[in-house]
C-alpha cells in the first residue's frame, strides 16, 4: 500500500464544483487502483481567472470566456502531481493518460501534466495528532 500522500494540483479556467467533485472522485479511485490509500489521495484544483495563464505568450481563455465565467467543462489544464519517485514510467504516463480523458481530452485547448517524485521518507502528515513520518508508517505495515 503506497502511503506517499499521492496530491494532484489541477490549475484550469473555472469550473462548476460538480466538475471538481467528479474528477476528484475519479482520481482517488484510480489511486486506489493502481495501489494507494484512497484515504491519502489529495486532489485539489486552483481556478486560474481569464488573462493569468499564458502559453507561448497567449492567454489560455478558453472557448468561452467572454461570456461563462465558470464553465461546464474543462476548457484547458496544467497539472502536477507528486507521487512518490519508486513510480515507473508506464505507471506515470497512465496516470497522464488517465487525467487527460477524465478532465476531456478531445475537448481542450491546452493540456499540460508533469510529475513531482519524492522520497517517501519526506512526506509528513497529521494523523489522530500525532506527526507521522511516512518511513515509520511503511515500517507498520511490513
Amino acid at each position: 500500500m503506497d502511503i506517499n500522500m499521492p496530491t494532484v494540483s489541477i490549475s484550469s479556467n473555472a469550473v462548476l464544483e460538480s466538475q471538481r467533485r467528479r474528477v476528484s472522485l475519479q482520481v482517488t479511485d484510480w489511486f486506489r487502483e493502481n495501489g494507494s490509500d484512497p484515504h491519502h489521495v489529495i486532489v485539489h484544483f486552483h481556478e486560474i481567472p481569464v488573462m493569468y495563464y499564458f502559453v507561448g505568450g497567449i492567454p489560455m481563455l478558453g472557448k468561452r470566456a467572454n461570456t461563462h465565467p465558470v464553465d461546464s467543462d474543462f476548457q484547458w489544464a496544467s497539472i502536477l502531481c507528486t507521487v512518490g519517485q519508486h513510480r515507473t514510467r508506464e505507471y506515470l504516463q497512465g496516470l497522464s493518460q488517465f487525467l487527460w480523458k477524465t478532465l476531456g481530452a478531445e475537448g481542450m485547448i491546452h493540456f499540460v501534466c508533469r510529475f513531482n517524485l519524492v522520497d517517501p521518507r519526506e512526506t509528513h502528515y497529521a494523523d489522530s495528532g500525532t506527526l507521522v513520518v511516512t518511513e515509520q508508517a511503511e515500517k507498520e505495515l511490513q
